[in-house]
């Protein structure tokens, strides 16, 4: 929870205008503060799993080094060259708030985007003199320390497996669907060696959506990823322990700067544990009990969401069932994304669900609630690249996950969950070809050192551009901002 929330203390405190910082700090302040006396620190620290630990700090540092974070053989995809580098040179090298005054533009305009992922990586280069390398490395360790920390979660929620429970970490790792089909389908896979050793990007093997292979997001888009696995397990944990929900809703306000897609996946998560695991008569009970954290909670998701939407009303959002998709896409009709959307469905997540409904009967209830979410998700569309079906996925992707190492590893004498067992392993080695390819990219891609920012430098990058600087800035200020006059 102090991970997702230390770059929320650091947006309030540093952004916004005096009275807003000192409010909202201490609202912070006063909702861990009702929250912590019932954890017993000690006895916590004490029983911490050491092994656990260390394959999950390790594990952590590995797969965080392959995404090209720090020098070495990998290099960052192309979201990072376009623009995650440029944020967080520009965060770095700029007063907070960041405003500039564009050519095209008649007054000074505020970046305006999830800022929690860079803040702490960037706030450290401003320590050590705006050095941008500095930014860099801490922005790594920041992804590590996250990265481990669900891997960590992952194994405790996992340790009914015994032993088997760390092999939890590579499924983590390699988990996807089934792209490698869909794409020799559409003809974006090619079946030469030479294919495969390039590496390359195959998960828009249709237009209109994708699923991303948990390596894919961890790459791409870290903010996204990091948090809505955190935030997933977190949920988790509150109710295997049936306590602490107080801090349910400041989670879900705290991932609100980390992602908004994300935080609507995690809300999603938390509906589906209270589903399957409390009755009306406690959901109401632990709603009046938790109020002062539902409302100060809901003041921070209103001020963030006032700073996040702010000039994004021209931003494509759409069902995907409708003439604005049809125009988007060239189609004629409804018949061509009904094709995709059962062939994406059924290739993604449709022969894992199918398989575990079988294997894991007494998991049939949270199976369907999982699979009603991942095939609803793509039916709305925001943005250009469909960031809603990217992103609000994670969390729910994350469950299904955990519930297929749950198929494979749990012991079981049937017979006939052997071979439902193999082919669900069949299934899940058939995606692992996704971030196989995303590794092959990683390493044939070219380390970059971050550069000057593109508003000082008048480099070229999506967030010093034209087309895209709807995604990046504002001139809508909001009223609780900081600002020069």
């Amino acid at each position: 929870m102090l991970y997702l929330t230390i770059p929320l203390v650091l947006f309030f405190s540093l952004w916004t205008i005096l009275p807003i910082a000192l409010l909202s700090t201490v609202l912070l302040v006063f909702v861990f503060a009702i929250t912590f006396p019932q954890f017993h620190v000690r006895k916590r620290l004490s029983g911490l799993n050491r092994n656990e630990l260390i394959v999950s700090t390790l594990a952590a540092g590995l797969w965080t080094y392959s995404s090209g974070v720090w020098t070495g053989p990998f290099g960052r995809a192309g979201d990072w060259w376009d623009a995650r580098d440029d944020i967080l040179s520009t965060l770095t090298s700029n007063a907070w708030p960041v405003t500039h005054l564009f050519q095209s533009s008649d007054r000074p305009e505020t970046i305006r985007h999830y800022l929690s992922f860079y803040l702490p990586g960037s706030a450290v280069g401003k320590v050590f003199g705006g050095n941008l390398s500095f930014t860099l490395f801490a922005t790594g360790l920041w992804m590590t320390f996250g990265v481990s920390l669900v891997f960590y979660m992952v194994l405790r929620y996992m340790r009914f497996l015994g032993k088997r429970r760390y092999l939890v970490i590579p499924f983590f790792i390699f988990f996807s669907g089934l792209d490698i089909i869909g794409g020799r389908i559409n003809g974006i896979v090619g079946l030469r060696p030479q294919n495969i050793l390039n590496g390359g990007h195959i998960e828009w093997w249709v237009p209109e959506f994708q699923y991303s292979s948990f390596t894919t997001a961890l790459h791409w888009v870290p903010h996204h990823a990091i948090s809505g696995w955190l935030g997933t397990m977190i949920v988790l944990r509150i109710f295997e322990q049936k306590k602490h929900y107080s801090f349910l809703p400041l989670l879900v306000a705290a991932m609100f700067l980390w992602s908004t897609f994300t935080a609507v996946g995690v809300a999603l998560v938390i509906a589906i544990q209270a589903i399957q695991h409390l009755r009306l008569k406690e959901i109401l009970a632990e709603v009046r009990l938790i109020l002062p954290s539902i409302i100060l909670s809901a003041i921070a998701v209103l001020l963030l969401s006032m700073y996040l939407l702010a000039g994004t009303s021209d931003i494509a959002k759409f069902p995907i069932f409708s003439q604005s998709a049809y125009n988007a896409f060239g189609f004629d009709g409804p018949s061509q994304i009904l094709q995709d959307y059962l062939l994406f469905i059924g290739l993604e997540v449709g022969l894992y669900l199918v398989l575990l409904f079988l294997i894991l009967p007494k998991h049939r209830r949270g199976l369907t609630i999982v699979a009603l979410l991942l095939c609803l998700i793509p039916l709305y569309r925001v943005s250009i690249y469909n960031d809603w079906a990217m992103r609000t996925s994670i969390p729910p992707l994350l469950l299904l996950m955990l519930l297929i190492a749950r198929g494979l590893l749990q012991p079981s004498n049937s017979r006939n969950s052997v071979f439902l067992r193999l082919c669900l392993a069949v299934v899940f080695l058939l995606g692992t070809a996704t971030p196989l390819y995303e590794f092959f990219a990683r390493y044939h891609s070219d380390y970059r050192p971050l550069e000057a920012p593109c508003v000082d430098s008048g480099c070229e990058s999506q967030v010093a551009g034209y087309e895209n600087r709807n995604l990046f800035w504002s001139n809508d200020i909001p009223f609780f901002l900081k600002t020069d006059k």
